[in-house]
């Protein structure tokens, strides 16, 4: 998926938008009932993209954006894994991480946690319960705190400025 389709604006990008545009577009097809599952010659990205993703769906299944975005995981979680242990001989060692990044307010990204999978000699241990152990005492309200009490000494306002609405309850 093109890196320019996400919620922040980059370089060249003339209007923010909401999410990747191919999962976007999925999604209206699936509302509209509009959909072809043949192999567009034209255009053979979204004609797999389609395809995979309707594959991790139940039959009948209606989902939202936000349904067919962890649709999207698994099926690239899926390839992952497939690549790895085509690649990678039984005796190696190595960490598949999988995720979904989020793009929040003033341009910072957050991170769903998919899975943490830990795989050597023909084992694999799943490592996501350890992830959540260290960040259970993670607290949004401090990390809101901190990255206000930033954005003042990046502005040299000495505390006398306005925060954004944002932050705006946080100190």
């Amino acid at each position: 998926m093109p890196p320019d389709t996400h919620t922040h604006t980059h370089t060249g990008r003339e209007t923010i938008s909401s999410a990747c545009g191919a999962l976007i577009a999925l999604n209206n097809e699936i509302d509209s009932a509009q959909m072809s599952v043949s192999l567009d010659p034209a255009d053979t990205e979204m004609s797999l993209l389609r395809q995979q993703v309707l594959g991790k769906l139940t039959y009948g299944q209606q989902p939202n954006l936000i349904g067919i975005t962890y649709a999207a995981h698994d099926c690239i979680l899926d390839q992952v894994r497939t690549t790895a242990q085509l690649a990678a001989p039984k005796t190696s060692e190595y960490i598949i991480i999988s995720g979904i990044q989020i793009h929040g307010a003033l341009n910072k990204n957050f991170w769903w946690p998919g899975t943490i999978t830990h795989y050597a000699n023909g084992v694999e241990t799943d490592l996501s319960l350890n992830y959540e152990n260290v960040v259970s005492d993670y607290k949004l309200s401090n990390w809101l705190q901190a990255e206000a009490l930033a954005y003042l000494q990046q502005t040299g306002s000495g505390g006398k400025s306005r925060l954004p609405g944002f932050f705006a309850d946080v100190l």
